[in-house]
């Protein structure tokens, strides 16, 4: 879990390690048992030619905004996805908080289920409160 105390990296962390490399945080990676979610509740920003891969046997939850500007740069999200030794759990979601939002200057954001279907996202994705959460994406 990314978040600015008491997770398994910091959003500050995780942004300083997209600058230099591509990181994939994993559900089967976490330093505490859960119900096997990759969850972000930390601002990441960064500006390199690298990705961010978010994998969770069940939900994959992005809290906190996710800024990605490099040429090369980009997100991958995959719920309801083996990893490590757990298997998929057949009803993982992908859940955008209200007022997080995802951005990538060229595009290069996808959601891929388990079924091997893969999902493009523009180049903004945000999420605001209606009479429920409702998700919005923007080209």
């Amino acid at each position: 879990m990314a978040q600015s105390s008491g997770g398994d990296i910091s959003g500050a962390t995780l942004s300083a390690e997209l600058a230099n490399t591509s990181v994939t945080l994993q559900s089967s990676g976490g330093a505490k048992s859960g119900h096997g979610d990759v969850s972000v509740n930390d601002a990441v920003s960064w500006s390199s030619n690298t990705s961010l891969g978010l994998i969770a046997v069940h939900n994959v939850n992005v809290m906190a905004s996710l800024t990605a500007t490099g040429a090369g740069a980009g997100v991958t999200i995959n719920p309801d996805t083996a990893n490590g030794s757990a298997p998929a759990s057949g009803r993982g979601v992908f859940h955008l908080g209200t007022y997080s939002t995802i951005r990538n200057r060229y595009g290069k954001a996808r959601a891929d289920g388990a079924a091997g279907k893969r999902q493009p996202l523009s180049h903004e994705i945000y999420a605001y409160p209606v009479d429920a959460n409702v998700a919005s994406a923007k080209a």
